[in-house]
């Protein structure tokens, strides 16, 4: 897994996806991390969400962190109804930017579900291996999340993303085509 490169820069800015920040739900009060499932349709511009839906049916998790926030542990994201790894995730960044990092973990993980969102996820604690990529600038990127990950927010701020989801299966080399021909910079 060495080298592997497990982010894509989408040299657009967060305005050409969100139309209204405001209906992106806020970290929670008292909370360090929250994750939050919600229709990328309220906050997307239309001809975003109707291009992104080619891709299959939308869905969205909102991901915030006060800063020094550590979940203390490494994941993949797990399809709720196959418990399948999710392929790629098309992440923007609202506030802050934090660290994505993906690992090579040495030890099997093992299967949670997170109750608040409904999501199932395999984690990994203590045990995170070698980093194998890791994302520090850029407000918009094409993420992997079938390859174990986390977000550390170093910030002095709260860091606060969208990751938009869809149901067709398709390969990381597949998905940077489809996004480089379909939201040409």
């Amino acid at each position: 897994m060495e080298n592997l490169k497990c982010h894509y820069l989408l040299d657009l800015s967060t305005s050409y996806f969100i139309k209204d920040i405001d209906t992106i739900p806020q970290l929670p009060v008292g909370k360090e991390f929250h994750v939050t499932a919600c229709d990328p349709q309220i906050y997307l511009h239309e001809h975003v969400y109707k291009k992104l839906s080619e891709l299959g049916s939308l869905a969205s998790l909102v991901f915030s962190m006060k800063p020094g926030a550590d979940k203390k542990s490494i994941h993949i994201d797990l399809d709720a109804k196959t418990q399948t790894p999710y392929w790629p995730s098309l992440n923007i960044v609202i506030d802050g930017q934090g660290i994505m990092r993906w690992f090579n973990p040495t030890k099997p993980g093992v299967v949670l579900k997170n109750n608040s969102a409904g999501v199932f996820y395999k984690a990994w604690f203590h045990d995170y291996g070698d980093t194998v990529d890791e994302w520090n600038v850029g407000k918009v990127a094409l993420v992997r999340t079938d390859i174990p990950h986390q977000v550390w927010n170093f910030d002095n701020d709260i860091r606060r993303i969208v990751s938009i989801r869809w149901d067709k299966k398709t390969s990381w080399e597949e998905t940077i085509e489809w996004f480089n021909r379909n939201f040409p910079i």
